[in-house]
């Protein structure tokens, strides 16, 4: 946590030129307060930059409220530390609580004042799980020029939106995820991301997404990214494991996504390629386990080939070490009936229905 000011560095900084801090547009501005310049330039770096090295008379915050201005520069006088809190008429009202730390983080995002932006993104992260933004106030926030920082605003408002889906299951409408492009394109980014994707993982381990879940994170990803991939490979073996309560309403939201089906699909055949696999080395490592010790019955005391102990255990034991490297069920199982055990009944239907209706618009096709 970062130290506030002693009482004799705030008492220089205090010292010297006063400068006028206006809030609006020209020509109806309004006069906040007069600033000292040392104070506002030990803050912030942008207020650093336009009153030392461009010599501005005047302070012109035309996007910001004067309530934020105000707490802003109270914040500077207290040394860096928080006096005031939010006010009491908006601790009881979530949407005005929402309202107020965007206000603020927006004021501070533009100054660069990286203190006051992560710890207003962390009580603004909190607020994300006690009420949902508005499509208006995604706009207003996008409609400043900000860039996209850490504790930003922009970042901020992407991470409350996925947090509201993945933590506490709020799902946002894709129509409005979509209606502003910037706020969409930075969350596909996040949503893209190798954080996430592990995060995905990391859930999927012991319980699978919804099915509202799902949709919306695959409205806010790319094609062939590799969230997909673990959505679906992750849930594959949660059916196995038998962890899903419900599998047909998987099954029936891949009727309705045909991008689902077709990963789902894809995470079948793959499951199903690795058993074949694995069974067929453990054939051959049986299969030569078989002819080494044939050789060595017929070239009885005489023979050169597992001369010590250890040797012949290698040999021997070869089978048995590819199935513990692969640590699949059912990898010593042996013939095509036995991998189909394997697989859940529910997991099969996903491939067994796709194939179906391949076959069927194939038919179509010829017909025509």
């Amino acid at each position: 946590m970062a130290v506030s000011l002693s009482p004799l560095t705030l008492k220089k900084l205090m010292t010297g030129t006063l400068v006028n801090i206006y809030v609006g547009s020209r020509p109806n501005l309004d006069l906040v307060f007069a600033a000292p310049k040392g104070l506002l330039s030990h803050f912030s770096p942008v207020l650093h930059q336009q009153l030392l090295m461009e010599q501005a008379k005047v302070i012109v915050m035309e996007r910001s409220d004067k309530r934020s201005v105000s707490w802003v520069f109270r914040w500077m006088l207290a040394g860096g530390t928080d006096k005031t809190g939010v006010p009491p008429e908006a601790v009881q009202d979530n949407e005005a609580t929402m309202e107020l730390l965007l206000h603020r983080l927006q004021l501070v995002d533009e100054l660069r004042i990286p203190r006051l932006c992560g710890e207003i993104a962390g009580n603004l992260k909190k607020q994300f799980s006690k009420v949902c933004i508005k499509i208006e106030q995604i706009q207003w926030a996008y409609s400043h020029p900000l860039d996209f920082t850490p504790n930003g605003l922009r970042s901020s408002l992407v991470q409350g939106v996925l947090d509201s889906a993945l933590d506490y299951e709020l799902i946002y409408p894709l129509e409005m995820i979509t209606k502003e492009p910037k706020f969409y394109h930075d969350l596909v980014m996040k949503v893209d991301s190798l954080e996430t994707v592990k995060r995905v993982g990391a859930m999927q381990r012991h319980r699978p997404l919804s099915v509202e879940q799902i949709r919306f994170l695959y409205a806010s990803c790319v094609v062939h990214g590799h969230l997909r991939k673990t959505i679906t490979h992750g849930l594959l073996k949660l059916i196995d494991d038998g962890k899903v309560r419900d599998p047909t309403i998987y099954h029936n939201f891949a009727r309705e996504n045909d991008e689902f089906e077709e990963d789902m699909t894809a995470a079948l055949k793959t499951k199903q390629r690795a058993l074949e696999h694995a069974e067929y080395l453990e054939r051959k490592a049986r299969r030569e386990a078989r002819v080494a010790a044939a050789n060595r019955t017929a070239q009885g005391p005489y023979a050169k080939v597992a001369a010590s102990p250890n040797q012949r255990a290698q040999v021997t034991e070869k089978g048995d070490a590819t199935a513990v490297a692969w640590g699949t069920k059912g990898i010593k199982a042996s013939g095509p009936s036995k991998i189909e055990a394997t697989t859940s009944k529910q997991v099969q239907k996903f491939l067994s229905d796709a194939i179906l209706r391949t076959e069927a618009a194939g038919a179509v096709t010829r017909e025509r």
